[in-house]
């Protein structure tokens, strides 16, 4: 039985000897979402800025002025909805990996607390990008000012914290269930356990036996 069960990698085991979960890519992503978040919301200012300036000196006092005034701020915010749409993305892969790495359901006792606290990481920096009041700060920095983006930023954390809970709890029950039971497959694979069939594994069995 030895001998036939596959060599594990070294930093892996030590890993597991010292309890210490691989959460360092997890970390440079959220780190790297960050930079990219940053770059879209000022790339989404310079675009509204410089649409403005092209409409005030080609359409002054017109109704093509109020038109494309209008489309620089729906590109805007747009933009900064697909930075909370990749805020959802990286939550929820977090979530994901924690549960494929513990083996752990979301709603059991040994919740994934640290895929939360990357999650609410990224949380800080999105949502002060995504918030609206963000570019109407002045050059003096008080510190009724500072009190006020923490507050909102909390606020912004809460609601984005628990819509993506909801999602990646019930996306997993209905979608990832699939490809949760393969990957776990394939980690009992690697760490040399007995392979055990799951139940879309032996209905795809059944189909291709039907339908060679």
């Amino acid at each position: 039985m030895e001998k036939n069960q596959k060599p594990t990698n070294k930093k892996k085991q030590t890993a597991q000897k010292k309890g210490i979960r691989p959460y360092a890519p997890l970390f440079w992503k959220s780190v790297w979402s960050l930079v990219l978040l940053l770059w879209i919301e000022r790339l989404s200012k310079a675009f509204y800025a410089s649409w403005c300036n092209i409409a005030k000196e080609l359409w002054t006092n017109s109704s093509l002025f109020f038109l494309f005034e209008a489309i620089s701020i729906f590109a805007a915010l747009f933009m900064k909805f697909l930075a909370l749409l990749l805020l959802l993305h990286v939550g929820i892969c977090a979530l994901m990996k924690n549960y494929i790495q513990t083996q752990t359901p979301l709603s059991g006792q040994q919740s994934p607390i640290y895929s939360l606290l990357f999650a609410l990481f990224g949380y800080m920096g999105i949502a002060l990008l995504c918030w609206q009041e963000i570019s109407l700060i002045p050059d003096q920095i008080s510190l009724e000012l500072i009190w006020k983006l923490i507050w909102k930023s909390c606020v912004w954390m809460g609601i984005l914290g628990i819509l993506e809970l909801i999602l990646a709890r019930y996306f997993w029950q209905t979608y990832l269930k699939m490809s949760l039971e393969e990957l776990k497959e394939e980690k009992r694979a690697e760490d040399g356990a007995p392979e055990k069939k799951s139940i879309f594994q032996k209905h795809r069995q059944l189909q291709r036996a039907k339908n060679p």
